[in-house]
């Protein structure tokens, strides 16, 4: 009985020391990864350092952030702090996509325009994914959010 014991307890050190470490990739990588798959990945800005904490949600939640700005498109990239609070950096971002649409509606009521609406209506329907500590935004055309997002997805695999 004891030799099974000390046998199962080996096997299980063993599988244990085996097991495949999940390897994090860097901002910078997920970034990249996301942008390749776009066809519009020339029209887009990389926003300052303090956008995210200006608009976002406070640096404390924040780790790293990559922020891209275009022509009525957005794309965000946030790896949170480890002692984040997931559910308060979703809000907060949620919050923000909110704020945008209602700013842009706003708008689209003054100065009606196929443009306007169809970013209200980017706004109005943005991806936003989360893995891990990281979460992603998505501002952009139906067709380009859902490769962005397969992209968002398989690079933290």
């Amino acid at each position: 009985m004891k030799r099974l014991l000390f046998t199962m307890i080996a096997l299980s050190l063993l599988f244990s020391a085996c097991e495949r470490k999940a390897n994090t990739p860097d901002i910078t990588t997920v970034t990249n990864k996301v942008l390749s798959v776009l066809d519009s990945k020339d029209e887009f800005t990389l926003a300052d350092d303090d956008f995210a904490e200006n608009n976002l949600m406070s640096d404390d939640l924040i780790d790293d952030c990559k922020i891209y700005i275009g022509e009525g498109k957005e794309i965000g990239i946030l790896k949170l702090e480890k002692d984040a609070n997931q559910t308060a950096a979703e809000r907060s971002l949620m919050e923000y996509l909110t704020n945008e649409a209602s700013a842009i509606s706003s708008l689209v009521t003054l100065y009606p325009s196929e443009a306007l609406t169809e970013k209200l209506g980017r706004y109005q329907n943005a991806t936003v994914v989360q893995k891990g500590r990281y979460i992603c935004y998505l501002v952009l055309p139906e067709a380009e959010a859902a490769k962005a997002k397969d992209a968002f997805l398989k690079v933290l695999s």
